[in-house]
């Protein structure tokens, strides 16, 4: 499995944190939390840009917080023109990517999670076009039960054969 990107509010950190070693514990890669690995000096965008470009999942956490947060909304739009742009690649580009996969580029897969009584129309707010979501609780065993549709999700048992 290629690259995943977290999008969330600074708010939903904790919960965030608490996905993040799920996911590793279920032998997924450690996914990009946005500025997590970014350092003083560090172009902000630019490197959100390029962490986002690289990967080949993005992760949305949809809160009520996410309201509050223009990065996430940034985050996600951006998300949505690199997978409008990758699903647009030129048929030849396609067929080369089939006979060598470093020369093509895998379609961006965006994920929300909605966590607990997020009204679904929270996703209006950040999507163009309203992708199907996990409802996730944060309560203590929410992330396990949510599991193994986010696995479904990031393509993980096909990725392992």
């Amino acid at each position: 499995m290629t690259g995943i990107f977290i999008s969330y509010s600074s708010k939903d950190a904790d919960f965030v944190s608490q996905l993040r070693e799920a996911l590793v514990n279920q032998g997924v890669e450690e996914p990009c939390q946005d500025v997590r690995q970014l350092k003083g000096g560090d172009s902000l965008e630019a490197e959100i840009y390029q962490a986002i470009d690289k990967a080949s999942y993005f992760i949305v956490v949809v809160s009520p917080n996410i309201f509050e947060s223009e990065w996430v909304k940034k985050e996600t739009r951006l998300a949505s023109k690199i997978q409008l742009k990758r699903n647009a690649e030129p048929l030849i580009s396609r067929l080369i990517s089939l006979v060598s996969p470093k020369h093509g580029r895998k379609k961006l897969k965006i994920i929300p999670l909605i966590l607990d009584d997020t009204p679904l129309t929270a996703l209006q707010w950040i999507f163009p076009k309203e992708p199907a979501a996990i409802r996730i609780s944060t309560a203590p065993g929410g992330i396990s039960q949510a599991m193994p549709d986010i696995l479904a999700a990031l393509d993980f048992m096909q990725n392992r054969m």
